[in-house]
């Protein structure tokens, strides 16, 4: 695929053309996982910083999503930014047990925020953490409801170990 990455970009396709909400070639080659395709999107003149309209994630938050260290090394090297944030939305909760459920009005969680630390957290990927803090990511920057990347973890530890239980109880 890199071989044919270089020959349509020196043909003068252009590596940041997007899909209709925003997605542009080095976001899907990151999230595939090829780091010889990133590399020459990169050496193409690929922006590594551009995101998508939909969430706002950028193409080192995909690739921290999905465990690629190798893609995420790439990125990092070719200067994406570990503090950009995907986008926030709202997400309005309701909940039977409050008090006078029948007039409850429910209450607005905030979803996204999320930098690529915070993906890598929220997956469980320590190879992709540990990167992403050795280089200089903000250990407490927080997601759009306040959870830090520590918070995310245990999240993601505990959802992993209860659901290990649940596997192992079954006949």
């Amino acid at each position: 695929m890199p071989e044919l990455i270089k020959a349509l970009t020196e043909a003068g396709a252009n590596p940041d053309l997007t899909l209709q909400e925003g997605e542009t070639a080095l976001m899907t080659a990151a999230r595939a996982g090829t780091a010889e395709g990133v590399e020459a999107l990169i050496a193409a003149g690929a922006d590594v910083n551009t995101q998508e309209r939909s969430r706002g994630q950028t193409a080192l938050m995909w690739a921290a999503a999905q465990s690629h260290v190798d893609v995420v090394s790439a990125l990092l090297s070719a200067g994406a930014d570990l503090e950009l944030r995907s986008n926030v939305r709202p997400r309005l909760m309701y909940s039977e047990s409050s008090n006078g459920a029948a007039f409850d009005m429910g209450s607005e969680e905030l979803l996204g925020g999320y930098s690529p630390l915070l993906f890598a957290a929220a997956r469980g990927h320590v190879a992709v953490g540990k990167l992403l803090v050795d280089a200089g990511a903000d250990v407490n920057g927080q997601a759009a409801n306040g959870a830090s990347p520590l918070v995310v973890a245990i999240h993601r530890w505990s959802y992993t170990i209860r659901a290990s239980a649940v596997v192992a109880c079954r006949p």
